[in-house]
């Protein structure tokens, strides 16, 4: 596994604490005062429909009614990015976007009140466990690998002041290597996190807890290596998204990213 420290320099509001993890990751304010670091969570929310829908493809969304847990999250505005860039969708001029909270949510995907939904990543955990009632309709996840070969990161990176990285970059390293160490080791011993943690990860019975387990071993969860590659697949997305209008600018890769070896 390759141990490397990816950096997104963010603003946020005070020196209070030297890291934090973020929730989300278009960031229109960014400074080069101010960077995030660490292994990061990618896409594991995705498009469900009930099994019998007549939905195939993420395009038929049009005129429909989808249903998110949250216009404004990071993960809805990527989504928006990538529908228009991979069906020419404009989810809020396209579809009837219904916005409600999580599991309301799928109570009304059940109730056929909605035709799709996009949910908190525990309700897709939810979803995915229960084929004979949901399908997948589209993985942001799947269609980036397609796309540029890496995996779409959206959420949750762990930051860090760049003063603080430069001031002792050997404990910068050092703390991104025990996070790969506990990502790995979460790969390697899912049984005994999910017992332990499931609760927490919201896995309400024994399907859930398998899906979960399934996906840590699979890797699916966690980005495990941030390099050259990875780094120029989020800034193609970051392309995307200033096309789409979501954010108003591009910040300069070469400026805005680290590698640490």
């Amino acid at each position: 596994m390759e141990r490397a420290t990816p950096v997104f320099f963010a603003s946020t509001a005070s020196k209070s604490m030297w890291m934090r993890v973020l929730s989300g990751v278009l960031w229109p304010d960014c400074q080069p005062a101010r960077c995030s670091s660490a292994p990061m969570p990618d896409s594991m929310q995705d498009i469900w429909v009930r099994k019998d829908s007549p939905l195939k493809k993420f395009g038929d969304l049009k005129g429909k009614r989808f249903g998110v847990w949250s216009r404004g999250a990071g993960a809805t505005r990527t989504l928006e990015a990538l529908a228009i860039d991979g069906f020419k969708l404009d989810l809020n001029r396209d579809t009837q976007t219904i916005e409600i909270a999580g599991p309301a949510l799928m109570a009304l995907l059940d109730k056929g009140e909605v035709d799709a939904m996009f949910n908190l990543s525990s309700l897709s955990i939810a979803a995915a466990s229960q084929p004979d009632k949901y399908r997948l309709l589209f993985s942001p996840d799947e269609y980036w690998k397609e796309k540029t070969g890496a995996p779409l990161v959206w959420s949750a990176p762990t930051i860090a002041w760049k003063d603080w990285i430069d001031e002792d970059r050997q404990r910068a390293k050092n703390l991104v290597d025990a996070l790969h160490e506990s990502w790995q080791w979460l790969r390697q011993n899912s049984d005994k996190a999910v017992e332990k943690y499931g609760k927490l990860a919201g896995v309400q019975n024994a399907a859930e807890a398998a899906t979960l387990k399934k996906m840590l071993q699979g890797g699916g969860i966690f980005l495990d290596k941030w390099d050259p590659k990875i780094i120029d697949a989020q800034w193609k997305f970051l392309d995307l998204a200033k096309q789409a209008g979501i954010i108003k600018a591009v910040p300069a890769k070469d400026k805005y990213t680290l590698v640490l070896r």
